[in-house]
């Protein structure tokens, strides 16, 4: 989470669009659904602001899309 700190200080918005993309991939390694979902979920909001954010977008919905179809198993 420090890397997320040094990101917001610094406006540095795809290297905390990583770091929470990463963070959420993490929390589904680890069964942790819904912390996932959520680190994700910040990363989609960052991706908005973007250039390339309809690739980034895509990227993320579908790492949702696969912390989701986990949690309906």
């Amino acid at each position: 989470m420090q890397a997320v700190q040094i990101c917001k200080e610094h406006d540095l918005f795809e290297d905390m669009f990583r770091c929470y993309s990463s963070l959420g991939m993490l929390h589904h390694r680890q069964h942790e659904s819904s912390k996932a979902l959520h680190m994700l979920g910040l990363a989609l909001d960052i991706a908005s602001r973007l250039e390339e954010k309809i690739q980034l977008s895509c990227e993320i919905l579908i790492n949702k899309a696969e912390v989701s179809h986990v949690i309906k198993l």
